[in-house]
């Protein structure tokens, strides 16, 4: 049975955590810091009591290029739920996780987006995994960032 609980971030062993891709590794090890300093929150979809995948989700502004802003009806301030991280365990990859932990990304913005004035859900995703994240309704812009991530962004009110 699967289930998606907030995850108390010293509950997990971070090291034992890996989706195959270092990036991803690395920055879900640092949201696990935001986290532990409540600044993130980390949600996990468990399989039994093994941690199969994660989400991190954050309040936060848009920060995107100005054709994005543009789009979202020329705000310099956007409110989103930001996604920094969303990571599958290597050996659970396939089996429909990310998937599941994205719809339940959407529905928690949709739940409160009008009681806390959010307008998107963002994140910033891989070359390899913007396709993924478009069949969810996301747009990516124009071109990507210089590290070579593609700022994403799924209208809320759109």
């Amino acid at each position: 049975m699967t289930e998606i609980r907030i995850i108390t971030p010293q509950s997990e062993s971070w090291g034992d955590f890996q989706c195959g891709d270092p990036r991803i590794d690395r920055k879900l090890l640092a949201e696990v810091e935001q986290a532990q300093k409540n600044l993130v929150r980390l949600h996990g979809l468990y399989e039994g009591d093994q941690l199969q995948a994660v989400i991190s989700l954050e309040a936060s502004v848009l920060q995107a290029p100005t054709e994005v802003i543009a789009k979202l009806g020329g705000r310099e301030r956007v409110s989103t739920l930001h996604i920094e991280v969303l990571s599958v365990r290597k050996s659970a990859q396939g089996r429909g996780y990310g998937r599941t932990l994205l719809r339940h990304a959407l529905r928690q913005a949709e739940a409160t987006s009008v009681n806390i004035g959010l307008r998107t859900v963002s994140l910033e995703a891989t070359g390899e995994s913007v396709a993924f994240y478009q069949a969810f309704g996301f747009t990516a812009a124009q071109r990507p960032w210089p590290d070579g991530s593609w700022p994403m962004w799924f209208d809320l009110h759109g």
